[in-house]
């Protein structure tokens, strides 16, 4: 006669195994933020001084990019409250990454202007004051100085471990879990929402969502966050020229168009986030 298994000890046993198996996976997560660090700070070294000598263009969105990626990480090591040795390369990015946006903004308005055939010209003059703010900020001490503050972050990522790792996605969890998608939501709630949709898909791609199991729930978050990109380009668009009949319309139309698709983007995303 088989002898019985003890119901008690069998729950035990999984509940051990599956602790196990998420140290294990909170440790792969691990080793993609490191590795991820390392790529993208390399590129802001190196983007730092492209963007110094040609500040406009694909060099702006490119480190513009990479230093969404580096605080995005910083912003997951940030949930635990033992880690707060970034925040000075941190704050330096971001006021790095403002000064990018903002030319990023003056270039595409240039372009919306053309498209919407308005006189762009009165954007020349704060064009040129955005690229020196951004050269005094990238020059040759400050680059150094950056370069210093990447090579001790790199180094302070060694005193990262798994259970930074587990209390990042329960934050992503919460943030994710709390944020209402409604029919018609203002200006400044549609750009909340855009700053969680690019916070979820960073944070993903910098544990390695890409390559373990979420590569279509990442596009979907990218292709959100590219529709209210969009939307709030053509508000920026506004803020310069005024409100504009046609400009609106199709500003409303590419936020409903988001809207629409968030909730259930979202709810993918806190599927996935419950898995790892």
């Amino acid at each position: 006669m088989l002898q019985q298994k003890n119901p008690k000890k069998f729950v035990a046993f999984r509940l051990v195994n599956a602790c196990l198996s998420n140290m294990d996976k909170d440790r792969i997560y691990l080793t993609h933020l490191k590795n991820n660090f390392a790529i993208q700070s390399k590129l802001i070294i190196q983007g730092s001084s492209e963007v110094h000598h040609h500040p406009s263009g694909k060099y702006v969105h490119d480190l513009r990019i990479a230093i969404c990626r580096v605080r995005a990480i910083f912003w997951v090591i940030a949930q635990s409250a033992r880690h707060q040795r970034f925040a000075k390369i941190d704050k330096t990015l971001k006021t790095l990454g403002l000064a990018l946006g903002r030319i990023r903004e003056i270039d595409v308005a240039i372009l919306d202007a053309i498209h919407f055939h308005i006189e762009p010209s009165r954007l020349m003059p704060k064009n040129e004051h955005a690229i020196k703010k951004l050269n005094k900020l990238l020059s040759r001490c400050n680059r150094q100085n950056l370069k210093r503050m990447v090579r001790k972050a790199e180094s302070r990522m060694s005193a990262l471990n798994k259970l930074d790792i587990r209390v990042a996605i329960d934050a992503l969890v919460s943030i994710l879990k709390t944020q209402k998608i409604e029919t018609e939501m203002s200006q400044a709630k549609v750009h909340k929402l855009r700053i969680h949709i690019k916070k979820a898909r960073y944070a993903l791609e910098a544990m390695g969502a890409k390559k373990l199991s979420s590569p279509k729930l990442l596009q979907s978050l990218k292709g959100i966050q590219d529709i209210l990109g969009r939307s709030h380009d053509l508000e920026v668009l506004q803020s310069f020229f005024g409100k504009n009949k046609i400009v609106k319309a199709e500003q409303i139309e590419l936020s409903k168009k988001a809207l629409r698709s968030s909730r259930r983007v979202l709810d993918l995303a806190l599927l996935e986030l419950r898995r790892f």
